[in-house]
Parts: structure tokens; C-alpha cells; sequence
């Protein structure tokens, strides 16, 4: 997702009506739902980045570093402008659609079920890689000491290539 599209996702459907307004939208912009208004405005060319950001409020662009996972601290508006221009020219990808939820929570594992890498159970610690669609593997130790997991996971995998 472009920055440009991340900043015009985390204001709201009328704010985002006012900015196709001032920006002479060739497009009915009251009839649009809010993603189909965030669609028409980050095709809009004369909506460029650099001159959508000073139209914002502090606070809106404080949201908008939340949602691209920048610093939202700073009193004034060029500051966080620029933090938000550092980012790219727009056409960059951002690093996230909205703030980060919660990290969830995994039951903890008996002392005696050790996690392995082939496990088919998600819940035991390790992500298979069928769970990731051939994506790296995540690894959750739950605790344990990293150089033991991983010690044990390398042996795991060179018995499986062995084999």
C-alpha cells in the first residue's frame, strides 16, 4: 500500500469528501463509500503527497505516522510532515495499513512438550510452513532459552534431510 493511500485511509469518509473538494475531484464524491473516496483520491494526480499533508490536521497526521508505523510525537505540523515525506514520494510502500493490535496470547506449553519444527500443532510453539505459504518461519519459544530451541531445531532439520 502507498503511503500517499495509508495517510487518505485513516481519515474519516468526510474529511476525506472535504478534501475532494479542495482538491476539485472530478468525481461525486459524496456518493462514494469511504474506500471507494480513498480509491479515487490516490489516483488523483493533483493529489500529490506533498500537497495533501499540509492540508491535514496535527492531530490527522499524527494518525497517519501511527498507521505507517512512524514516531507520532512533535508539536509541529512541518516536522511530522516531513517525518511522513521521508517515507517516499508516495509510490513507496508502507509498512502497515493501521496501528498494531495486541499481541495475542498462546497457551503455555507444558515443561515437557518441547516445540519442533515439524510439529502439525500451531499451538506448540512453532509456525509450520504450510502455515506460512512457504514464508519464513516464526519461531515463539515461549520462554525458553533461544540457543536450547534452536539447538534442538537444527538437529530436527538435519534429521529430516537425512532421512
Amino acid at each position: 500500500m502507498s503511503v500517499k493511500r495509508t495517510v487518505l485511509d485513516c481519515l474519516t469518509r468526510k474529511r476525506l469528501i472535504d478534501l475532494a473538494y479542495a482538491f476539485d475531484a472530478d468525481f461525486g464524491p459524496t456518493s462514494l463509500n469511504k474506500d471507494e473516496l480513498v480509491d479515487e483520491l490516490a489516483r488523483l494526480r493533483r493529489t500529490k503527497l506533498e500537497e495533501l499533508l499540509p492540508e491535514l490536521s496535527r492531530d490527522e497526521l499524527k494518525t497517519a505516522c501511527g498507521w505507517l508505523d512512524l514516531d507520532t510525537g512533535g508539536r509541529e505540523k512541518q516536522i511530522i510532515i516531513d517525518r511522513i515525506l521521508g517515507l517516499g514520494d508516495g509510490n513507496a510502500a508502507a509498512t502497515g495499513k493501521a496501528p498494531k493490535p495486541p499481541p495475542r496470547r498462546r497457551a503455555k506449553l507444558p515443561a515437557s512438550e518441547e516445540p519442533t519444527l515439524f510439529d502439525e500443532d500451531s499451538e506448540s510453539g512453532v509456525a509450520t510452513a504450510a502455515e506460512n505459504d512457504n514464508g519464513p518461519l516464526t519461531l515463539l519459544t515461549d520462554g525458553q532459552d533461544m540457543d536450547q530451541v534452536l539447538s534442538k531445531l537444527l538437529g530436527e532439520v538435519s534429521e529430516a534431510i537425512a532421512a
